[in-house]
């Protein structure tokens, strides 16, 4: 028993000295390690590693390739100590350079981590609960009868939701009119993270390019891209690619730079800023740090009627015509529903279907939109129609062809109805068309003239029912403008109006001089209504002032005067015109404002068209407040204010003046960033604060003071330093107990951090009582 224990013994310690033996091999396979600066493609990352070689493999940390923004998933660790990445790799080319103490690196784009550049989408706050009641008012008066109306509008909104009424009033309504009028009555409901839409009520169709839209009550989802000024939908080249250096990419078209950006190491995609309408050679340009360059050209056409490739536009209608929406507030017929598809194929072509259904007409119609290359876009429409009325088909096309270059553009836009051809349509009267063309050419940045345009307009019609022709439309307009002088502009031009019985022709010509400040002298003289006009218009570019236009025409031996003037107010704007004649006078006045209220608040103010924003700054009355850097006006009495006219989805910088505060008063922001919904109310309250002086003792890690200038910041109240004075003594002002950081800036460029904890005794004995803070 005791030899098995012996063996067993010395078995054990052989095992523990050749396990000794191999760990021993293993530490001598390991070189010395050395702290080197890392270099990349030739460029040096001001970044220390620490390195080292094992087994004819190199290593470094993971953690220094991945603040230079390396894939660290791409180069595998070591077995042991994890906390190292192999970065021996065919695909990785080494250099050690003693000289300078680095390790040089050559690595490939896909080595580097991925960024997406695409422009983040602005998603618009939530409103609060509110509503108002805009309202104009309308009077006008001659020598043999005067006109009293008012248009009003109530809406209620929450979130993403307003509901709004329209109402009309005439003092003397027509025979078939109705004094009070409701115009329309709908719910809308923005999905702004979809770009989707819902409408419930009254509201207009989709537009067609072969049919104009249509008014009816009913029911409208959809994408509602044409209002989102901040997503780019249409067939910007997204700009792609690799870059193993940090590196500037540029986008020329037909030699001009319409877009710049930078990149850094890696794989890229950049959105190509928010072009639209340009056409012919395109370059990318890709340049990096150490000035190597690559171009890629192709031809491109840029237009907004191009979709982004597998982008849908959609819309789903349904409901009931609407009749007469501005003489009767009832007059709703004919169930109908809509479908309007579009889709972005490639960059270059989008197709899409429009389908149309009632019980009287029904459609059908094929959209094609194609950019030919570089040379012009292609819109064409195929529609076949069923009237269960004459229970025939009619069919319909059109063809649009546009281009537009830097100094010129040309567009034809041509459509055919046979006769049988019918479509959905609130208004009741038969147009009778037969076709309809419109041609314009148009010129800009030429020798003689800076402009010129030529526009034709070409319509014909089927008889009427009864076999009374209907006379074709011809009208022909060629204009050109011409800058003189800094300051005195014309433009000149000629029409003709080919109809054989009200057709008329002449030569117009203006001119234009800016008066500066003082405002413009406008003179103008038409030769086909034998009319000279000369004006004078004083305006102001603020939100409010007082315009202002003084004028004198002679037209067929007749003078006559007029004049009018806008007074713009907080409450509103109010417009006064009259016109006097040799027999005859007519004077107008009119007043557009809005009663609206957000919380317990309540204010007259302008006409709310766009979104509106109260800003409450606690009850501090004449603090100016600020849209977008742009002085908007001063608090009231009881400290609040009304911002108006901000547009939808644009992003704003609502602020206040804080150096009119008093030394004692202190705020957590100064400024809020807001993104509004069209007719919506956000409030946005900056709180203020009364403070109380602390006395701060500062020491460093060997108990002595500061030095005397060192900048002290507190962490999330502002950028305004605090300096140590003489003593060491820092002098803060704080409104509240908590604990706070401190980050100080000592003389030479040294930072460090110091960090105290005011409890509420503390605070209550501000006066009493020197605190102290160790800065690490």
């Amino acid at each position: 028993m005791k030899a098995k224990k012996l063996l067993l013994v010395i078995a054990c310690g052989i095992g523990v000295t050749h396990a000794e033996i191999i760990q021993g091999i293993e530490q001598k396979a390991i070189s010395e390690e050395f702290i080197v600066n890392i270099w990349v493609n030739g460029l040096d990352y001001d970044t220390e590693t620490v390195t080292f070689s094992q087994g004819g493999k190199r290593y470094v940390e993971c953690e220094a390739l991945r603040n230079i923004g390396i894939r660290i998933e791409k180069t595998p660790r070591h077995s042991a100590r994890r906390n190292f990445c192999l970065i021996t790799s065919p695909d990785i080319r080494i250099e050690d350079d003693h000289s300078l103490q680095a390790i040089k690196l050559f690595l490939p784009a896909n080595y580097f981590q991925d960024t997406d550049y695409l422009a983040d989408v602005e998603i618009p706050a939530k409103a609060n609960f509110g509503g108002f009641i805009n309202y104009s008012l309308f009077y006008g008066k001659d020598e043999e009868e005067q006109e009293f109306n008012t248009f009003s509008e109530i809406g209620i909104f929450n979130d993403y939701w307003l509901f709004k009424n329209a109402f009309l009033y005439r003092n003397d309504p027509e025979e078939v009119e109705q004094q009070v009028v409701r115009v329309n009555s709908t719910l809308d409901v923005d999905f702004p993270k979809h770009f989707l839409k819902l409408t419930v009520g009254d509201t207009t169709s989709p537009y067609s390019f072969l049919n104009n839209s249509f008014r009816f009550g009913g029911l409208s989802f959809g994408t509602n891209y044409i209002e989102r000024p901040d997503f780019v939908f249409w067939n910007i080249p997204a700009l792609t690619g690799s870059a193993s250096l940090p590196s500037t990419i540029d986008l020329f078209i037909n030699g001009v730079s319409l877009y710049r950006n930078s990149v850094t190491p890696g794989n890229y995609n950049l959105p190509g800023g928010a072009i639209v309408n340009q056409a012919g050679d395109a370059q990318i340009v890709v340049e990096d740090i150490l000035g190597n360059r690559t171009v890629r050209s192709f031809p491109i056409y840029i237009n907004s009627r191009l979709l982004k490739p597998k982008l849908n536009e959609y819309n789903f209608s349904a409901g009931k015509l609407r009749y007469n929406y501005d003489v009767v507030d009832d007059d709703y017929r004919d169930m109908f529903g809509k479908f309007y598809f579009r889709r972005g194929i490639t960059n270059s072509t989008t197709l899409g279907v429009d389908l149309v259904y009632s019980e009287n007409v029904s459609n059908a119609d094929l959209l094609w939109t194609q950019g030919i290359s570089k040379y012009f876009l292609l819109d064409t429409a195929a529609s076949v129609s069923k009237s269960e009325e004459i229970d025939e088909q009619g069919y319909a096309g059109g063809i649009g062809i546009s281009r537009n270059s830097r100094n010129w553009a040309f567009g034809l836009n041509s459509q055919y109805f046979t006769k049988k051809y019918q479509y959905l349509n609130s208004d009741s009267l038969d147009s009778n068309i037969k076709s309809s063309n419109i041609f314009y050419l148009n010129f800009s940045n030429l020798k003689i003239v800076d402009g010129l345009g030529f526009n034709y307009v070409y319509q014909s019609y089927y008889s009427d029912d009864n076999g009374t022709p209907r006379e074709d439309r011809k009208f022909l307009d060629v204009r050109a403008s011409k800058v003189l002088t800094k300051n005195l502009f014309t433009d000149f031009g000629y029409y003709k109006d080919f109809s054989e019985e009200d057709g008329d022709q002449g030569f117009n010509i203006a001119f234009y001089y800016n008066w500066g400040e003082r405002g413009r002298i406008s003179l103008d003289h038409d030769t086909g209504d034998k009319e000279t006009s000369l004006s004078y218009a004083h305006r102001t570019m603020t939100q409010n002032g007082f315009d202002y236009v003084l004028g004198v025409n002679h037209r067929e031996e007749e003078i006559n005067y007029n004049a009018y003037g806008l007074l713009k107010t907080d409450i509103g704007n109010l417009q006064l015109s009259h016109d006097e004649f040799e027999n005859r006078r007519y004077s107008q006045a009119a007043f557009d404002g809005a009663l609206v209220w957000l919380g317990s608040k309540v204010a007259l103010t302008k006409y709310a068209d766009n979104a509106f924003a109260l800003v409450n700054v606690d009850q501090h009355a004449d603090v100016d407040i600020y849209r977008s850097a742009t002085l908007a006006g001063s608090t009231n009495k009881k400290g609040y204010m009304f911002v108006h006219n901000l547009i939808p989805y644009i992003h704003y910088d609502i602020s206040f003046d804080h150096n009119q505060l008093a030394m004692d008063e202190t705020f957590e922001h100064s400024s809020k960033e807001l993104v509004g919904l069209d007719q919506r109310g956000y409030r946005l309250d900056f709180p203020i604060h009364k403070t109380k002086r602390f006395i701060v003792r500062l020491k460093d890690n060997q108990q002595n003071k500061l030095v005397a200038g060192s900048e002290v910041l507190i962490e999330g109240l502002g950028e305004e330093p605090y300096f140590v004075d003489s003593q060491g003594f820092v002098y803060l002002y704080l409104f509240k107990p908590g604990i706070y950081s401190l980050k100080v800036k000592t003389q030479g460029g040294q930072y460090c951090q110091a960090q105290f904890n005011l409890n509420h005794m503390q605070f209550q004995n501000a006066s009493s009582q020197i605190l102290e803070a160790v800065c690490k």
